[in-house]
């Protein structure tokens, strides 16, 4: 049960950092043109 858990907590973890990375590179460029 444990280890299902922290098997999940890995998953979601990863997710978010990929979501923020791609989040970075789609809003990086734009703050470079706006200025």
């Amino acid at each position: 049960m444990a280890n299902s858990l922290r098997f999940l907590k890995e998953i979601l973890f990863s997710f978010y950092l990929t979501k923020m990375q791609l989040a970075s590179l789609v809003f990086c460029p734009v703050e470079k043109q706006s200025f």
